[in-house]
């Protein structure tokens, strides 16, 4: 049975009854629509047929003319029946009754919506209510009632119940182009983008809003994919739908050729096959759906869109600054339950563990999750496994490029996420290299400036001019290489307890950052800059609560810098010196006990190992290590380093040296501690 039923008054409304049943045909099967002159059949008794149309509708358009409140107040008082007037008020009493029917006043002809007391008396109990209702009005020229049909469509089609489709003219078929690549078959939407998407582009009823949408994000999050899957899944919703390869002018151009074969559009002599297919697009009364796939920007793409809201556009890009350009739609990694989830489908692996640890050390992006699935399919691996290769320094940019099959993506992560590196200016380039070292945590902007004398010198330019580094921040961003976030003041005094300071801070995906060291860094040139960069931010005083949000943003950085430093380029005791403050920090800040010790005896160790046990670095770190042994209660473990760190002094330095006194004196307060008071009176005894 028919969906939607058109009421209305043929002395009224006629021409604009058959218009509306034209467009609304485009879109919906013909038993879809009730309109009396198509709707009843030879042989139908047409009460019956009003009635049985009526009791299976969905949406009821009441079509309101200039005479329709009119003649309705006057064929009140006759004994004749009124049709519209049975109609309008069965279907008020179905909406009534909260059944889900919508019923929507459809205005024409400048005509205003009625008012109660505008109706009969003997009509106001029954039709009241549908002044109540929101009205939908056709006014203006022919481009006015283009756009107003698609937000009344688009409101008819939201109703459950309603089957939307595009029916292309008989004897043809739907003009269909996407890229020339496949859906992933274990594709998934876990934030419904899909749904999102659909209601973005819907909004073109709206006359502040285009029909556009900009899906957003770096590399691997999979804005292909969803846009490929948003043109099947809805491709009956256009006349038509066309793909271009908006990465370069030359891909857009000959796609946009290829477009007007298709239609055969005419193109002019000199004119760009984009503009005759737009010129070809005006004159369409019938939507299209055109995907604009990876556009760099919206100086370059925006001469090639549509005018106008009735055709929808879907741009994909890894820059975010297409907000002029198109609503944007941001795709981010997904969380690390959501990337178990996915993995645990995938693969059938039954650890949640294992699968969180993985979601994590992958980012969450989508690509690498696929391709790690595909992977341990191939090669029946376990997850364990395959956690290794992906650490390892001789296998990790390996596995960035393994377990590729049947993926349904276009390249490797690792290709993926390398594609824009050969776009970058020399110094968004070098920049990126640096911080490939950092951490995926944000990367406080400020410190370029108080490193500056560390930096290069095509970085050193950068930082001293803040629109030049604006420039150069904006192009990792716009290659989906780099966010720009708001993080805390690092200096206490700037924030109050109602407003609290912000500042710049870089964030880069784990995953970028692991192709940028294998792909385009040069370790022995950047790496050592990054460690003096930390070494010249590093706080001085890990004991001060207004150092610690500094100290909260160094910590990951050095902690990241100890995993991927290698022994080509790495400065032992300047990591030593980087590791040892911050494993204090997290001992006298936040109180991370055990991942202070991991630090202390990291920085131990790599001192011993290269230095001995007389060197001062190595006593150093001895020392701070017994100190948190102490605090954690391990009072015979602090004991024993405390006396080693006595016995080295005394024997390298001698009993008077300042080093040697302070080490009696710790050993004096850990023996009180223990209850030895004797043995602790006497140390002291001989420090004083």
């Amino acid at each position: 049975m028919a969906a939607i039923f058109i009421s209305y008054r043929r002395s009224d409304s006629d021409g604009h009854a058959g218009r509306l049943f034209d467009r609304l045909s485009h879109w919906f099967d013909a038993d879809a629509l009730f309109y009396d002159l198509d709707g009843i059949d030879a042989g139908d008794t047409f009460p019956a047929s009003i009635a049985s149309a009526l009791g299976a509708a969905k949406v009821v358009l009441v079509l309101i003319g200039p005479d329709w409140l009119a003649t309705l107040n006057e064929r009140a008082g006759k004994p004749d029946v009124d049709y519209v007037r049975h109609e309008v008020e069965a279907a008020l009493q179905r909406h009534a009754a909260g059944n889900g029917m919508r019923v929507v006043p459809v205005l024409f002809g400048g005509t205003a919506m009625p008012s109660a007391p505008q109706f009969a008396p003997a009509l106001q109990a029954s039709l009241s209510a549908l002044c109540a209702l929101d009205a939908h009005e056709f006014r203006g020229k022919q481009a006015d009632w283009d756009q107003q049909f698609v937000r009344l469509r688009e409101h008819v089609a939201e109703v459950i119940g309603v089957p939307a489709r595009f029916r292309t003219p008989a004897g043809t078929e739907q003009v269909f182009r996407v890229i020339d690549q496949a859906i992933s078959p274990h594709f998934q939407d876990p934030n419904d983008l899909l749904g999102r998407l659909r209601e973005t582009l819907s909004a073109s009823g709206s006359a502040a809003v285009v029909a556009r949408a900009a899906l957003y994000g770096m590399g691997g999050l999979g804005k292909t994919q969803l846009a490929l899957k948003y043109c099947h899944a809805l491709r009956d919703r256009y006349a038509g739908v066309w793909w271009f390869r908006a990465e370069t002018e030359t891909t857009l151009q000959v796609d946009a050729g290829d477009a007007c074969k298709a239609v055969s559009a005419p193109v002019r002599e000199g004119e760009l096959p984009t503009a005759a297919f737009k010129r070809w697009l005006a004159t369409q009364a019938a939507p299209w759906l055109l995907v604009f796939d990876n556009a760099e920007d919206a100086a370059s793409l925006r001469p090639h869109l549509p005018e106008g809201r009735l055709h929808h556009v879907l741009i994909t890009s890894r820059n975010p600054g297409l907000g002029g350009l198109a609503q944007p739609v941001e795709l981010a990694a997904w969380t690390n339950e959501q990337a178990a989830d996915f993995l645990a489908a995938r693969t059938g692996h039954a650890s949640r563990d294992d699968l969180l640890a993985l979601a994590n050390d992958l980012g969450g992006l989508p690509l690498a999750l696929e391709q790690a699935a595909s992977y341990l399919d191939e090669n029946g691996t376990s997850i364990p496994r395959y956690r290794e290769l992906l650490a390892g320094v001789d296998t990790a940019n390996l596995m960035l490029d393994e377990g590729r099959a049947a993926t349904g993506y276009e390249r490797s992560v690792a290709g993926t996420l390398s594609l824009a590196f050969d776009r970058l200016s020399p110094a968004a380039a070098r920049l990126l290299r640096i911080c490939a070292f950092a951490a995926p945590e944000p990367l406080p902007e400020r410190w370029f400036t108080e490193a500056r004398d560390v930096l290069p010198a095509a970085l050193v330019e950068v930082v001293s001019r803040p629109l030049a580094w604006d420039k150069t921040v904006g192009e990792l961003r716009r290659y989906g290489l780099a966010t720009r976030v708001q993080i805390g003041s690092l200096d206490a005094v700037l924030a109050t307890a109602t407003t609290p300071g912000t500042e710049h801070a870089l964030a880069f995906h784990r995953l970028t950052q692991q192709v940028t060291r294998a792909r385009l860094a040069v370790a022995m040139d950047d790496g050592p800059v990054w460690q003096a960069l930390l070494v010249a931010c590093c706080p001085a005083d890990t004991n001060s609560p207004p150092l610690w949000p500094r100290w909260a943003m160094f910590a990951p950085h050095v902690v990241q810098f100890d995993r991927c430093a290698t022994a080509g380029w790495l400065d032992t005791r300047t990591l030593a010196r980087l590791l040892d403050p911050v494993a204090s920090y997290l001992q006298y800040g936040p109180a991370l006990y055990p991942m202070s010790r991991v630090l202390f005896e990291r920085a131990l160790r790599l001192c011993h190992d290269a230095f001995g046990d007389e060197d001062n670095d190595t006593l150093k770190s001895m020392n701070n290590l017994a100190e948190l042994l102490r605090a954690q209660g391990d009072l015979a473990g602090a004991r024993e380093l405390q006396q080693q760190v006595w016995a080295i002094c005394r024997r390298v330095l001698g009993d008077e040296h300042p080093n040697t006194l302070i080490s009696m004196n710790n050993l004096a307060g850990t023996l009180g501690a223990q209850g030895d008071l004797a043995g602790a009176r006497e140390l002291q005894q001989q420090v004083l």
